[in-house]
């Protein structure tokens, strides 16, 4: 690939993920605002544990293309 090439898609890369990290802080200001103490909490609690867990998945190499596992239960042969 073209050195150029690959620092451009990186700039658009980086430039994504601080536009994205920017709109959160903005909600997160808008929110604070709008609620309470005790209902920002739990917004925020709900947020870390749901986030946290879709940022796991969505890291995974191979998260979005792997088909479904067919799942079978093992059959138990006895003898008679």
């Amino acid at each position: 690939m073209n050195d150029a090439r690959i620092r451009g898609n990186s700039l658009h890369t980086i430039a994504g993920q601080a536009s994205v990290s920017a709109l959160q802080i903005l909600q997160f200001l808008v929110v604070a605002r709008c609620l309470g103490p005790r209902e920002f909490g739990l917004v925020a609690s709900v947020t870390a544990i749901t986030g946290g867990r879709h940022r796991v998945r969505a890291t995974r190499p191979h998260a979005r293309s792997a088909p479904p596992r067919n799942r079978q239960t093992p059959t138990v042969r006895r003898n008679p």
